[in-house]
């Protein structure tokens, strides 16, 4: 009994250890995919500025 809790204990201490590895990761992942998801995200608002705003300001193309 005692060596069952005990395998038990290790084998929670091994999960946590593992849970905080993966924690870890995915919060990388997470701040990685939130670097590019601003960058991304402000080239398409500065293509699409540049684009509204060039449409905007000249004729249509001669129609």
């Amino acid at each position: 009994m005692d060596k069952q809790s005990d395998c038990l204990y290790t084998t929670t201490n091994h999960d946590r250890n593992v849970l905080i590895f993966l924690s870890l990761i995915s919060f990388e992942q997470n701040f990685l995919f939130l670097i590019f998801l601003i960058t991304f995200g402000s080239m398409l608002y500065i293509f699409f500025h540049v684009i509204l705003s060039s449409y905007l300001t000249m004729e249509p193309f001669g129609l």
